[in-house]
């Protein structure tokens, strides 16, 4: 939806430009590869809470990417940067912050703040 290359799960979510730039970006962020398909992501989502966090993260991420695309799909919307897709990561988490554990709410609270200071530094994409 982003480019002209055929709309896989794999293309949409990892491999499109966009994607791609979004997850490179996150992933310096956490300070963790995060991966560049479901598999790799969905690895941190098995076991306990201490991935928690991460996982509201990359969850976000996903979800941003969907809705992004269907904006663009059914509501005609026109891309514009890559600050959109990254204000509504922050939005989502924001929002999701009461599903947080206690125990994590300073955790993410912190990674919320890293991720508004360093917004500024996503690379500027304009697709046609």
């Amino acid at each position: 939806m982003f480019c002209s290359e055929p709309e896989t799960i794999q293309h949409l979510f990892f491999d499109c430009l966009v994607a791609t730039l979004i997850w490179e970006f996150m992933s310096l962020l956490l300070g963790k590869n995060l991966g560049s398909s479901l598999e790799q992501i969905a690895h941190f989502w098995v076991g306990n809470r201490k991935n928690e966090v991460l996982n509201m993260a990359t969850a976000a991420v996903l979800w941003s990417l969907w809705k992004c695309r269907n904006n663009i799909f059914f509501r005609s919307s026109a891309w514009s940067s890559m600050h959109v897709i990254w204000r509504m990561v922050l939005r989502h988490l924001r929002s999701w912050k009461h599903l947080c554990s206690n125990a994590n709410q300073d955790v993410l609270a912190h990674m919320l703040r890293r991720l508004e200071d360093k917004s500024v530094e996503i690379p500027r994409l304009r697709l046609r």
